[in-house]
Parts: C-alpha cells; structure tokens; sequence
C-alpha cells in the first residue's frame, strides 16, 4: 500500500497540538458559550451514525470508519493520543483525531487560535467557525474552510475541525480532509465522534 501525504494537514496538525496538549501548569477549565474567544454563530451541524466499523479513542469516544479505511496510531509528542483515518480513495482525504485526557487545551481558545492563523494563510479561503451543540460536550466548535494544496497548482481540499471538549474536562479534536467535504468519508467520520 502506498503512503498518501498528509500535506493539507498542515493547519490542522498545528492546531490539534496545541488544542490537545496544552503546556500551562493547571488544566484549563471548559469555558462557556459567549466567552471572549467563542464563536459567535451557531451551526446546526449534528453528529450522524454511517455504516462501518467503530475505533475507540481510549476512554473518550469513539468514531465510525468505513471498512476500507486504514486506522494509524501516530505519536504526539505531548500527552495527547493521536490517530489517523487514511481513505482508500480519493488521495487527499484524511480524518486526523487527537484526543487528551490530561491538560487539554480551552476549545474557544484553540479554535479562536487557529481562526486567526487561517485568516492570515493565503492558502485557506472560507474560513467558517461556529458554536455546535455535541451531545456530552459543553463547549464544542466546528469549523470549515478551503485550502490550496502545496506544490499542485491549482489543487485544493475542503476542511472540516470538530473540536469537543466532554463533561470530564478531556478534549476530543477531529480534523478531515477531501477535495469535496460533503458527503465524504472524511466529514462522515468526523461527524461521527461519539464521547463515553
């Protein structure tokens, strides 16, 4: 099997560490909605049960793949858990999902963090950031945008960041990509994020 770059990961990657593996001394506390850095739209977005396999996320959670789908453990070096859901097709798509259980990061704070760097990116266009309602979460932000691929003209992905935060103060952050989000494994497995 031939490995497929996680190029378009680039803004995701950055901010899923620093979302999930926060580096203050005291745990960050879940903040409310309506918090300085919180979204100020909310979006109807829902969580969707598709067909496939389910993958635990240790303690946490757990998302739907698709039976085709190739599951990774990756390192992190920081306290955070990381998976990656590789497609068998199309080539650029991908779900990269890291997860803490110990100092997570505040979600308005990280996805307002990544918002700003998405904003200054001349590769990111249509930047959406919006408050959700995720059963067992008290705070949970999605975001979508498009991005340019590096080094193939012309060549873009659409992205999707679902970050959760549950009742036990861990957070849950899933980032996906495919050259078209709707309906794709890539949005299906994000919006499949089940916590406990």
């Amino acid at each position: 099997m031939r490995r497929r770059s996680l190029v378009p990961l680039t803004c995701g990657v950055m901010a899923l560490l620093a979302a999930c593996g926060a580096s203050s001394e005291e745990p960050a506390q879940p903040t409310a909605s309506g918090g300085a850095h919180a979204p100020t739209e909310a979006s109807d977005v829902a969580p969707i049960t598709p067909e496939g396999r389910r993958v635990e996320l240790g303690d946490v959670g757990s998302v739907v793949v698709p039976a085709t789908a190739t599951v990774e453990q990756r390192q992190t070096g920081t306290p955070a858990e990381q998976l990656v859901v590789v497609f068998d097709d199309p080539a650029r798509s991908a779900v990269e999902i890291t997860w803490a259980t110990e100092d997570p990061a505040d979600v308005d704070e990280a996805s307002w963090a990544m918002e700003q760097a998405a904003r200054v990116n001349p590769a990111i266009s249509d930047y959406e950031r919006t408050r959700v309602t995720w059963p067992g979460s008290p705070v949970s932000v999605l975001a979508t945008w498009t991005e340019e691929m590096p080094g193939d003209t012309g060549a873009q992905v659409e992205g999707i960041r679902l970050a959760v935060k549950d009742e036990q103060d861990r957070s849950v952050a899933l980032v996906g990509f495919a050259p078209t989000l709707a309906g794709s494994d890539a949005e299906s497995v994000v919006l499949s994020l089940q916590l406990g």
